[in-house]
């Protein structure tokens, strides 16, 4: 009896310890590089950082394509958004949605909305949404302007066109959409730190009106780090996840 007793228990306990060392060496892989990966977001902070001492050089290099009409400038946004995204570890449709892709969104009036991105917060059925809102124009005129005059002019019209792309964007209410479950702001991105550090300076009002407005303003830096943190949470979504199956697994062997 002692022997058929102790067998039957091995058959319960053998897969299970299976189970659970197959759970922690999981864990291990998952987090094993924990540590390397904060050195580098770090990394990755420091440089963002540094891009404000780099600007005027950086600058000359894309002056030409950004200038030429707002659709360019728009697209420049959206393509640096979506890289970092990438860059992030992020996977599109199972942790972000570009464009409301397939989710065919409407507003009141019936017309299509599509914010540059959906950001699924774990485990998927909450969202952040981003969109990218570039005003560059007047800001690089303002940089490379020499006269004073006209510099102060330069930042007159980029203050003002910030300022229009929060109310525009406040406008369109992409957090009242009944199809998403949104946070009750919606994140502006400007895709240029120094941008957003001359707005933010030039006028200390610039963050109250886009609070006012229900909206968060966004640089490279702050977007990386958000990112950064709905990739850990999904990584510790994917464990939790990872321990039921172990537990459901022990429930059956129980049974």
């Amino acid at each position: 009896f002692k022997t058929e007793s102790k067998d039957t228990l091995d058959q319960i306990i053998n897969p299970l310890n299976k189970e659970i060392e197959k759970l922690k060496n999981n864990i291990d892989i998952k987090f094993g590089n924990e540590s390397k990966e904060r050195h580098h977001l770090q990394n990755e902070l420091k440089k963002l950082v540094n891009t404000h001492d780099q600007s005027n050089k950086e600058l000359s290099r894309f002056t030409d394509a950004i200038t030429k009409d707002s659709k360019e400038q728009g697209d420049l946004g959206e393509l640096v958004l979506e890289q970092l995204l990438i860059d992030a570890g992020l996977v599109e449709n199972k942790n972000y949605i570009l464009q409301a892709k397939d989710l065919r969104l409407k507003d009141s009036e019936g017309k299509t909305q599509q914010p540059d991105v959906i950001l699924k917060i774990p485990p998927g059925n909450k969202h952040i949404i981003i969109d990218s809102k570039v005003s560059l124009t007047h800001f690089v005129n303002c940089n490379t302007e020499s006269d004073e005059n006209l510099k102060k002019i330069h930042l007159k019209k980029f203050l003002e066109s910030v300022k229009t792309h929060i109310t525009q964007l406040n406008s369109k209410r992409y957090q009242d959409q009944y199809k998403l479950k949104s946070l009750e702001y919606v994140i502006m991105f400007m895709p240029r730190r120094n941008a957003y550090e001359l707005a933010t300076k030039s006028d200390p009002n610039l963050l109250i009106l886009a609070e006012n407005n229900d909206i968060m303003i966004a640089h490279e830096g702050s977007i990386v780090a958000l990112l950064k943190l709905i990739y850990r949470m999904w990584r510790l979504e994917g464990i939790n996840q990872d321990a039921l199956d172990v537990i459901k697994k022990a429930d059956l062997l129980d049974k």
